[in-house]
């Protein structure tokens, strides 16, 4: 790590100073046009123009000499007017000098830019100054002149890096092999769950590609990530004849949603347990593949805790519990209700997304549908 790190400073080559100084270059050439604009405007306004400051502080001078002998306030104010005058002078010629001295150059200011962002992202990476990166080098090099002055136990960590490095290309090996022994049966299994959410004519394929990485710490870990050797990635396609792509590509929102339900589904017993929100992935959703999608919720809740907005009745049936949500609007303010209902509440609410009525035949009804939708997954 310290060799790729002094490498990369090595490269880099700052100064001390180096950010500051190309900051306040940069603020000049980005700003030359104007600023040599309000130079050569200074020097217009105090020599050149009708009525210039100049002239009216001059004219000022040559009224009151007339009354200098009439007491020292006069001879104080002629004082401070010729001071001005000389002062003026003075800022001028300085505003001049600086409008000759700059030079519109856009090919330097890319220069000052391309350099800021360079020594920027090195302070940024090392959450460090310049002068603190530069220690930190000088460090970094003495330790790596003490690690070379040791040839014997450098050779033995090649070695002993070398040996690690075969047993984890192996393991990486072994790990791809049984990703696509299971891949196999997974898309499968992924197929056949999305059939049943009202995708018949679906098609998964996962596909394995090698880890390519542009930068690596040492080219024992070259072909390998933290998770292995494989870079996988989901094909998919939603009707026949269209050619599988990458499911981030040719799926909709919708079809996204059902093939991630289908795998939490899959995989719910071998995960973490979590937090699993779903909002509204019912749109769109009825009749039989609205009881399958009912049955994949209710399956993920074995193994985790499941928080799910629906409008559909074979879905809030199968709750543990059941809480509704209501909008109320006020003099000056809307407030949303998050009321838990009890099981009489629930049956009614049943009730009323199967027919939009409370009645007692609905609420009879709504009590039936989900005894038996409990009957049907647990059965």
């Amino acid at each position: 790590m310290y060799e790729y790190q002094a490498e990369e400073i090595e490269e880099i080559n700052p100064k001390i100073g180096e950010d500051e100084e190309l900051q306040k270059e940069w603020n000049l050439l980005s700003n030359a046009k104007e600023i040599i604009s309000q130079a050569t405007f200074i020097e217009q306004a105090v020599y050149e123009a009708d009525n210039s400051v100049y002239d009216i502080i001059n004219s000022f001078i040559n009224r009151l000499s007339d009354f200098e002998e009439a007491g020292s306030k006069i001879t104080d104010i002629i004082s401070y007017l010729k001071e001005s005058a000389a002062n003026l002078e003075e800022a001028v010629s300085e505003a001049r000098n600086l409008r000759d001295s700059i030079e519109i150059d856009d090919l330097r200011l890319q220069e000052c830019e391309t350099r800021l962002n360079e020594l920027n992202a090195l302070k940024s990476k090392y959450k460090m100054e310049l002068p603190e990166i530069l220690n930190y080098y000088r460090k970094i090099k003495g330790l790596i002149a003490e690690s070379k002055s040791d040839i014997t136990r450098i050779s033995e960590l090649e070695a002993e890096l070398k040996k690690k490095s075969e047993e984890l290309h192996k393991k990486a090996e072994k790990l791809s092999e049984k990703r696509k022994r299971i891949s196999i049966k997974l898309e499968k299994e992924i197929v056949e769950n999305i059939k049943k959410l009202a995708i018949p004519d679906a098609e998964i394929k996962i596909k394995f590609d090698k880890v390519t990485r542009k930068k690596v710490f040492t080219s024992y870990l070259q072909g390998l990530s933290e998770t292995g050797q494989d870079s996988v990635e989901i094909f998919f396609s939603a009707n026949k004849g269209v050619k599988l792509q990458p499911l981030s590509v040719s799926a909709s929102g919708g079809e996204i949603s059902r093939v991630l339900l289908a795998i939490k589904k899959i995989l719910s017993d071998k995960m973490e347990s979590r937090t699993v929100i779903f909002d509204e992935i019912d749109t769109g959703i009825g009749g039989e593949t609205a009881n399958y999608l009912g049955e994949f919720i209710y399956k993920i809740g074995r193994f985790h805790q499941v928080v799910c907005i629906t409008h559909l009745a074979q879905i809030a049936s199968l709750a543990d519990k059941n809480f509704a949500i209501e909008k109320m609007s006020k003099k000056n303010i809307s407030e949303v209700i998050v009321r838990e209902l009890d099981a009489n509440e629930k049956k009614e609410e049943i009730a009323r997304m199967l027919s939009g009525t409370k009645s007692e035949l609905a609420v009879k009804h709504a009590e039936e549908i989900i005894k038996k939708n409990l009957r049907r997954i647990d059965g």
